[in-house]
């Protein structure tokens, strides 16, 4: 399979694995970065939107930061962003 028709498929599979994580009941914040990158964070501006709409690439850094900040902020469960 190559990285192109993998790509592709993750949509599905990503769908999936999200209706699962709703369906326990627990809560649960699903982000959905845009393409990752290998660089320091904090420079550039974040993005935020709902869906798959999210084209512009985002340090692996910043995705860590965001995943913490929202893991302490209660007022983000049970939402996907």
């Amino acid at each position: 399979m190559t990285q192109r028709s993998s790509h592709r498929t993750c949509p599905a599979l990503c769908r999936r694995g999200e209706e699962v994580v709703r369906a326990t009941g627990l809560g649960y914040t699903i982000v959905r970065p845009g393409p990752l990158q290998e660089e320091p964070g904090g420079y550039k501006a974040l993005v935020f939107d709902q869906g798959n709409r999210i084209t512009e690439p985002i340090s692996i850094a910043d995705v860590a930061d965001v995943a913490l900040k929202v893991r302490s902020n209660d007022g983000m469960c049970e939402s996907t962003g």
